[in-house]
């Protein structure tokens, strides 16, 4: 190491140099730039993405939308294998309710609508941390909630296998935009037939 460089200069008074490094970072100091995150954590959450289930499985993504909580509401739900494929979805308006009773009734018709299909291994998937704690818990304190909640666990009991899982909606967008367009009086209900006799074939048997 260069010894000039390492030597230290003591000098009394706002003038004392330790050395002629120190020297050089005194005299260019504001010039020295420490990034913005330099030693802070980055909170900013990532955008939520959607995710295929396992193979043999399927994820039925559901939501629920009110126009005024209670107003006019609609249901939309999708299904989609592990390759993204999407074998059915509806969009479906129901009587006038709040957002939770639209969530739950989502959540309701399309379970029975896969299990109607055939299929047994089922990755359920909602924005509604209220409808996903409900089906672990198996137990909801709203009374309204309490008959749906109670059709959804029976149909759940008839299947092989089943998960439920919280996202943000930003992962749940054809879910939400099937709901809204429900809500708004617009009706789709649609099935994949030719898929649907492959996936069984690959799959059920």
């Amino acid at each position: 190491m260069d010894s000039v460089n390492c030597k230290l200069a003591f000098s009394l008074g706002p003038s004392k140099v330790f050395s002629s490094w120190d020297e050089s970072i005194r005299k260019n100091w504001h010039g020295i730039r420490i990034p913005p995150s330099f030693g802070q954590k980055d909170n900013r959450r990532k955008t939520p993405i959607w995710s295929p289930p396992k193979p043999g499985w399927i994820k039925l993504n559901f939501d629920g939308a009110s126009r005024g909580n209670p107003g006019p509401s609609g249901i939309g739900y999708v299904i989609r294998d592990h390759t993204g494929a999407i074998l059915g979805e509806m969009a479906k308006p129901i009587p006038p309710d709040t957002n939770n009773i639209a969530e739950f009734k989502a959540l309701q018709l399309g379970l029975r609508d896969c299990i109607n299909h055939g299929f047994n291994n089922i990755l359920v998937e909602g924005d509604s941390e209220i409808a996903i704690n409900a089906i672990k818990r198996k137990i909801t304190p709203n009374w309204r909630l309490r008959g749906i909640l109670e059709s959804i666990v029976a149909s759940l009991d008839t299947i092989d296998n089943y998960e439920a899982k919280h996202i943000y909606r930003e992962a749940n967008s054809e879910a939400d935009a099937l709901s809204k367009l429900a809500a708004q009086g617009s009706y789709l209900h649609g099935w994949d037939q030719e898929y649907l006799s492959v996936f069984h074939s690959d799959h059920c048997n």
